[in-house]
């Protein structure tokens, strides 16, 4: 079975032609997106036309882009209105099984504002003004929310990863939006940003996955993550490995990356 991951679509940006064009050409069994599809009030229209040119199963996770025009409950609640049992929304599914040996779960999770700078850094994005659970906030319970979020996000992980590994899973392959740490957080220049990493990265994930992974040396992590747009890998330990997928760079706008291929 072939999965294919991708990340940071921005299907907003993407003539619908082309959506056609590429997922009509993609050679797949199944699809992992790892969050930034679309924006709140299209994400989900997206996915279920997909699904209807490639008839591949499509397991998702939402990013922040995905809550604008949103927030976190009302795009959750599209996420689950999806009816089609062929697109699944990891944060609210059980372990999904890929084959004897594998499993793939997951979460949007959330940045922290616990690395670099944290909460002094002078970046200001996009989210604060147009995720409806941000917009009327003082910074402060910005970043307090914030936390909240990851924290949610880390304690429904750890549940469900405990759970795949009493299943007896091998190797276990993790969807998440953010990614875990800062040395995965690489930009096109190949430097981490002191003052992006409070909303790139999240901490309260990256400590939870370590417990995990040094108390279960006998299995294989693999998490996916985006956000980042730059491809690249880090092993945080030896079984446990971060990738970050390709997404569109300012002048990329409009085109779809694979990111990776995994033959299962």
């Amino acid at each position: 079975m072939k999965l294919t991951w991708l990340t940071d679509l921005h299907l907003d940006c993407v003539d619908l032609s082309y959506i056609e064009n590429f997922f009509k050409n993609l050679n797949t069994d199944s699809i992992l997106i790892t969050g930034d599809i679309a924006k709140g009030n299209s994400f989900y229209k997206h996915l279920k036309r997909i699904q209807s040119i490639t008839d591949a199963t499509i397991y998702f996770v939402l990013g922040n882009h995905d809550l604008y025009k949103s927030g976190f409950r009302e795009a959750e609640r599209k996420a689950l209105t999806i009816d089609n049992d062929k697109i699944i929304y990891l944060t609210k599914s059980e372990p999904i099984k890929l084959n004897e040996t594998t499993a793939l779960v997951g979460h949007d999770g959330w940045y922290d504002f616990k690395l670099g700078a944290g909460k002094n850094t002078n970046i200001k994005v996009n989210d604060f003004k147009r995720i409806e659970d941000f917009k009327r906030l003082h910074y402060l319970n910005i970043i307090s929310l914030s936390e909240q979020m990851a924290k949610i996000a880390a304690i429904d992980l750890k549940e469900k990863l405990k759970q795949t590994i009493i299943l007896g899973y091998k190797k276990i392959y993790i969807a998440t939006h953010f990614p875990p740490f800062p040395e995965a957080c690489i930009g096109k220049h190949g430097e981490v940003d002191y003052n992006w990493l409070p909303l790139s990265c999240s901490a309260i994930m990256g400590n939870m996955l370590s417990e995990i992974a040094e108390n279960n040396t006998e299995i294989e992590f693999i998490v996916c993550a985006g956000h980042i747009h730059t491809k690249s890998e880090y092993n945080h330990f030896n079984n446990l490995k971060v990738l970050v997928g390709k997404g569109p760079y300012e002048n990329e706008y409009g085109n779809i990356f694979i990111s990776n291929e995994f033959e299962l």
